[in-house]
């Protein structure tokens, strides 16, 4: 937005921030904000957050919200929605995913914490499709990647390890699983069966 549009609108102008798991808009600031920024601005009533390091709360972290405006989960996905819905001190928390640090009372966005990609112009979250591929009785385990498409831009790429090497499941049964839980532009492109995912020195899935 121009200088030029803002001075018109003048205070009729705010700038918003928050994922829909919390109802679309937790924060929200005039354009008048100071510099060094993009700044979140102040909570909304009824919300409030702040960065998490492990669970503690920290200078500069992921933002984590509470607040009765957060949602009760993803239909259908318990495990993607306990990861991402946390309990912590008593109270429960949405972890956005978003790396902040609190500087003089007020959070600044620093970046993405996870892989989340835009596909064909919307968010994807790579986590996500891996959740829905790993529900699949036949899979082991999954790692998606975002790879260039001529057309489309940048689009899924699966990665998979079947539960039995030597039978793996048919690639059309994985994407009719694939059907069930998630859009269509978020259902991989290409389906790769491999041994084994290569992992971090601490046995994570290396991404």
């Amino acid at each position: 937005m121009s200088d030029e549009l803002v001075s018109q609108w003048g205070d009729a102008i705010h700038i918003a921030y928050g994922p829909t798991e919390a109802a679309v808009c937790s924060n929200w600031y005039p354009p008048s904000v100071p510099e060094n920024g993009p700044w979140l601005g102040a909570f909304v009533p009824g919300v409030t957050g702040a960065p998490y390091v492990d669970g503690q709360v920290a200078e500069s972290g992921e933002l984590w919200l509470k607040g009765d405006n957060l949602a009760l989960g993803y239909l259908a996905q318990p495990e993607y929605t306990a990861n991402k819905f946390v309990a912590c001190a008593g109270e429960r928390y949405f972890k956005t995913g978003d790396l902040v640090e609190s500087r003089d009372g007020k959070l600044r966005f620093l970046g993405r914490i996870d892989r989340q990609v835009k596909v064909r112009g919307c968010l994807v979250c790579p986590e996500e499709i891996e959740a829905v591929l790993c529900a699949h009785p036949d899979i082991r385990a999954a790692r998606v990647l975002s790879r260039p498409h001529p057309k489309f831009g940048m689009v899924p790429v699966a990665e998979l390890v079947a539960r039995e090497a030597e039978h793996p499941p048919d690639v059309l049964n994985v994407v009719n699983h694939c059907r069930t839980g998630l859009a269509a532009f978020k259902i991989p492109v290409e389906f790769h069966f491999v041994e084994s995912l290569p992992l971090t020195p601490s046995g994570k899935i290396k991404r």
